[in-house]
């Protein structure tokens, strides 16, 4: 199996956020809970027995049974209070996308969503795990080792869990950004879908906004705009300081004014330029910010930046 089978899980099961609730249906639009995990199984593995549409089935045969902590794209199973049936009381089944948090159709009022494995309602019922994807390759410490990956390389998509004050300086005064980093997590969701709608690491992405705009995306009411000395490509605007007029070809579906919109542009921005330049410090310093800003900023500040920054969201410094 191919290592890439959880990155492609995960952002295939990341489209069908908010998606509705429906008993007894397997996508494409709506989901029971095995209905969900069955439906991401079968883009990622191909066509998969009906009969796997069972929680409880899931549950007995599919894959490997994992020992241990989950990792992600393992699917986890919870004693929801239906009885035993089929030999076990999995009454309800989701897939981690980290080692914290899962995917799920959870019940008609919620729909799809991600839970804590360590929420108070799910921890006690949670009763096992097993394995159907190949884990994700282990991803490089360094972020210069980053910029020698192979191509294909699995890249982080899930947006790690920090919090606290960035202890980072910023790139144009060497000061404090101001900001914690929930700024930026408040964003987690858009920023991993985009991340793996892109193929790039949602660590870099976030980066790129906490230097760009520190998580705003309006301001006074109107959406962050930024006019430089070439006011012939438009604007930059949002979360990620993209140039719709330069840009939106290649995302023609993406509305830079929208707040999701602007991270998947961002995104396939720093993917087209990394493709460019080859790696993620030669994408910001030559693409990003290749010159000098007036508020001082130059492309080794940005990229000195960068890399603190990286090393806060698990990169070894």
């Amino acid at each position: 199996m191919d290592s890439s089978q959880v990155a492609a899980a995960i952002a295939a099961a990341m489209t069908k956020l908010g998606h509705p609730y429906v008993w007894a249906t397997a996508g494409p639009d709506t989901f029971d809970c095995s209905g969900f995990t069955w439906w991401i199984a079968c883009q990622v593995l191909g066509p998969q027995d009906y009969e796997l549409r069972s929680s409880h089935h899931q549950f007995n045969v599919w894959g490997e049974p994992v020992h241990g902590v989950p990792l992600a794209g393992d699917l986890v199973f919870f004693d929801v209070g239906q009885g035993v049936i089929m030999g076990n009381r999995a009454g309800h089944v989701a897939m981690m996308i980290n080692r914290e948090t899962f995917i799920h159709a959870a019940n008609e009022d919620l729909g799809v969503r991600t839970d804590r494995l360590d929420a108070d309602w799910y921890a006690p019922r949670f009763i096992g795990a097993r394995r159907i994807f190949a884990p994700a390759a282990e991803l490089p410490s360094d972020p210069h080792d980053m910029d020698r990956e192979q191509p294909g390389a699995c890249r982080v998509t899930m947006l790690p869990n920090i919090s606290g004050n960035v202890s980072t300086r910023n790139p144009w005064n060497g000061g404090h950004f101001g900001v914690t980093w929930q700024a930026i997590t408040d964003w987690a969701t858009e920023l991993s879908t985009a991340a793996a709608e892109s193929s790039v690491d949602v660590r870099e992405l976030a980066v790129v906004m906490m230097i760009e705009t520190q998580g705003i995306h309006e301001r006074d009411g109107d959406v962050l705009t930024i006019w430089d000395n070439h006011p012939e490509d438009g604007p930059s605007v949002g979360l990620m300081q993209v140039k719709p007029q330069v840009w939106g070809k290649l995302l023609p579906d993406a509305d830079a004014y929208d707040p999701a919109g602007n991270i998947r542009l961002g995104a396939a921005v720093l993917r087209h330029l990394i493709d460019t330049y080859g790696s993620f410090e030669d994408a910001i310093a030559r693409g990003y910010h290749p010159g000098v800003a007036p508020n001082g900023t130059t492309p080794a500040s940005y990229v000195a930046a960068a890399r603190g920054l990286l090393g806060e969201l698990g990169y070894a410094a």
